[in-house]
């Protein structure tokens, strides 16, 4: 197995109540991919650090497990620990080697690990199922996998790369199964099905039925959806089809809960693009919005750049690769100086020339949200990149140290970005100025002190404070 060690992330602290369960860690290899998984889940499952999270973790059979291993992964699936997110990343789920017409073996053996976790890893909140074949061989895995899903309270499922579409004239039984288990889960609301072979009619299914969820008021909400990497717009014969699309943009109207969508890389063209941006606004809720190589050209960025003018909930934007071209990026990065939420936009590769500087340099002086732009893989050179990122990054410092100049951490800067800073001074207010010489810093760093004397001179009524204060000490020396 790849489990090999148990790591107490916390020592029980004698203090605490003698039945307080131990935060245990499964140590693992963990490959490069697993990594992505965890960097690029934490916003997805609204967890800031998976790896402090109650977690176990069993990734990577490179090969089918023995008859004796199975048997010790269900015993260790079923011990009594208390396991938040479960981590079942590629471990051959499925037997390879079960090639059985209906794959009755694998049904018994799919069986015991989901019958294993529901008696051993409660309660359990997030799974990640992902690259594991239960299409593979017969729709009935999927429909052992559909009755599974029904039992939990999970509220998190991760099938990213998993086989879902199942070969000969019943493909599509096993998704019509799954698509009613995503209706049917009680507490379902982060769903990601990433590169999934989904196609049009899969497409259709589920969105019917998480349209069906929206629109009880009994069910909660979907909060994060992950569709990228599908084929959405073709059929099961590779044909360019739309069919889907409007159906999809008219349900995402009503799933007013969503906070993370992702429909990167479904070859969508600039008007399939604008139907999706259409529906954005009804979206109250939604914090992260990834539509990446996809093709929304300069049009499709436009109307982001309107939608950014009134919007106040998108605080992440990935649209990489998405051919939006200089003037695309500028009607963005001019949106942003009047945004007061987007935190994180990424523009990396939409062919963009140093013809953005003004705009970028606009942003880093009146944005006050913005913390991070990538610009990375466009026609500009590493030391324009440097000199973009260095002035958003100072940006973001300065809004900090406007919001708590008193304790703001003047040494934790680059030099650069302490260079940018002070340069801005000029743009804080009187009380922030005061607030920032009262800083434990201030006394020693002269080029500050020096400056902001310049910038907020003592007045008269302070002046008169200091020379009776230091009248006071000095009687009081003799």
């Amino acid at each position: 197995m790849a489990t090999t060690t148990v790591d107490h992330l916390e020592e029980k602290d004698e203090s605490k109540e003698e039945d307080e369960e131990v935060i245990l860690k499964y140590e693992y290899d963990r490959t490069e991919f697993h990594l992505t998984w965890i960097a690029d889940t934490a916003d997805f499952f609204h967890k800031e650090k998976l790896d402090e999270d109650v977690f176990l973790s069993m990734v990577g059979q490179e090969d089918n497990m023995e008859p004796e291993e199975f048997a010790e992964f269900l015993e260790e699936l079923q011990k009594d620990e208390v396991v938040e997110t479960l981590d079942l990343t590629g471990f051959k789920l499925v037997d390879l080697n079960d090639l059985g017409i209906d794959g009755t073996g694998n049904n018994e053996r799919l069986s015991s690990v989901f019958d294993a976790i529901l008696k051993g890893t409660g309660p359990l909140v997030n799974i990640n199922l992902s690259s594991n074949h239960f299409g593979l061989h017969s729709w009935r895995l999927l429909s052992v996998l559909s009755d599974f899903l029904t039992l939990t309270k999970i509220e998190a499922l991760d099938l990213t790369g998993c086989t879902l579409m199942t070969p000969g004239r019943r493909v599509y039984n096993g998704i019509l199964l799954l698509a009613e288990a995503f209706r049917q889960m009680p507490r379902l609301k982060r769903l990601r099905l990433t590169d999934n072979g989904l196609d049009v009619e899969c497409f259709k299914a589920i969105t019917h039925k998480l349209l069906e969820r929206a629109l009880d008021p009994e069910s909660v909400q979907v909060e994060a959806l992950d569709l990228s990497q599908n084929p959405l717009l073709q059929d099961l014969h590779g044909s360019r089809t739309d069919g889907a699309w409007g159906p999809f943009c008219h349900a995402l109207r009503h799933w007013r809960a969503l906070a993370f969508l992702n429909v990167s890389d479904l070859e969508a063209d600039y008007l399939i693009c604008q139907e999706l941006l259409a529906s954005l606004p009804e979206l109250i809720n939604l914090e992260t919005f990834i539509c990446e190589r996809n093709e929304l050209h300069i049009v499709g960025a436009k109307e982001i750049a309107r939608q950014l003018d009134s919007n106040k909930c998108i605080r992440y934007l990935r649209i990489a690769g998405s051919q939006i071209e200089d003037e695309g990026a500028i009607a963005i990065l001019e949106a942003l100086k009047q945004n007061e939420t987007l935190q994180y936009l990424d523009i990396s590769d939409n062919g963009l020339t140093v013809e953005i500087k003004a705009s970028v340099e606009r942003v880093a002086l009146d944005s006050i949200s913005i913390m991070d732009i990538c610009f990375a893989g466009n026609e500009i050179s590493s030391e324009d990149v440097e000199e973009f990122t260095t002035l958003i990054h100072a940006n973001h410092q300065f809004n900090h140290l406007r919001q708590s100049p008193e304790n703001f951490d003047i040494t934790a800067v680059t030099e650069a970005v302490y260079s940018n800073i002070v340069h801005k001074l000029d743009r804080l207010t009187r009380a922030e100025m005061k607030g920032l010489q009262h800083n434990p810093l201030f006394e020693e760093n002269e080029d500050l002190r020096s400056r902001l004397l310049l910038l907020c001179p003592p007045t008269r009524d302070e002046l008169v404070q200091q020379a009776m204060e230091r009248k006071k000490l000095l009687l009081a020396n003799g």
